[in-house]
């Protein structure tokens, strides 16, 4: 009997929209940095929603600000740290409203009818995220189950072991992730809707980069 492939997203930049949350913290970290870009967040969403996957990343948000290429890694950290400590406090949802992305509904769905185990993962609090996923109804779709931790290492590794000898992939944003599950022994795919940006997956994850969560995926998991 074939054992079913599991797929496992994360939830930040892979399932769920926190580009805006971002693109805020990079603004106003860039110009704490001293560059005084003319750039506001409406016009950043502006851009998001002319662009064809719905998000302009991080990195061409700084092309736009003209910000140098040396300065960006450090840049990029600072805005990685804060976010991180928005996740633990969950500040960040009192002033925002977080969406999934467009074509998420469909591709869970689409996995699901395929007989995908499918699960998510996140550093947010469980209940918090098990209450997004009802209202949006993605959770009954996770026939894996939903996973919370502020370490997703130790997650990946304990799912790894649960089901050894099966395909399992891991869909996230940020070049970290990738590293994460390759020493799970997980399969990464990468999207580039987040912190890193495309040439920096590419480098780490190369034939394993996509633009977002369409049919692209099926296509990497063959």
């Amino acid at each position: 009997m074939i054992k079913p492939k599991i797929v496992l997203f994360d939830f930040d930049g892979g399932l769920a929209n926190t580009w805006q949350v971002l693109a805020s913290l990079l603004l106003q970290i860039s110009k704490e940095q001293g560059f005084n870009h003319s750039l506001n967040l409406n016009q950043a969403i502006s851009l998001a929603q002319n662009h064809q996957s719905m998000v302009v990343t991080t990195w061409q948000l700084m092309n736009i600000m003209r910000i140098p290429l040396l300065k960006r890694i450090k840049i990029l950290k600072l805005v990685n740290f804060e976010f991180n400590r928005l996740v633990k406090v969950q500040t960040h949802y009192q002033h925002i409203s977080w969406e999934l992305f467009p074509d998420v509904h469909a591709t869970i769905k689409q996995l699901f009818n395929q007989g995908y185990q499918l699960g998510v993962v996140s550093e947010h609090k469980l209940s918090r995220l098990t209450q997004f996923l009802v209202e949006r109804e993605i959770l009954k779709y996770l026939n894996l189950g939903v996973f919370s931790s502020k370490q997703k290492t130790k997650i990946l590794k304990k799912i790894a072991k649960k089901y050894p000898n099966q395909k399992i992939y891991y869909l996230a944003d940020k070049v970290q992730d990738i590293f994460d599950a390759k020493k799970a022994g997980i399969i990464p795919i990468s999207l580039i809707t987040g912190l890193s940006s495309k040439q920096d997956l590419e480098k780490v994850n190369r034939g394993k980069v996509i633009d977002s969560l369409n049919h692209d995926i099926f296509k990497m998991m063959k």
